[in-house]
């Protein structure tokens, strides 16, 4: 949301320097830890959503989580495909 609104963003861990922290890792990096939330979507009715992320993002897993379905008792998920 803050990316599609014009806001400044970044995607990795920050190195020591960028925000004083002493025990942060000396170079910073595109790879992403644990939680992060790279995209949510809310009352997506659309067949076919794309996102585009401003930079690559290296990780290790991928999760999808679907917390409302419009009324509908069951969810749907057809494809993911990931670049």
């Amino acid at each position: 949301m803050g990316l599609e609104a014009g806001a400044d963003m970044r995607v990795g861990r920050e190195s020591r320097e960028e925000f004083g922290e002493s025990l942060a890792q000396l170079q910073s990096d595109k790879k992403t830890l644990g939680s992060s939330i790279l995209v949510e979507e809310a009352d997506d009715y659309l067949r076919k959503k794309m996102h585009r992320l401003p930079e690559p993002v290296l990780t290790e897993a991928l999760r999808v989580g679907i917390v409302a379905t419009h009324g509908v008792p069951d969810d749907h998920l057809f494809e993911i495909r990931v670049y």
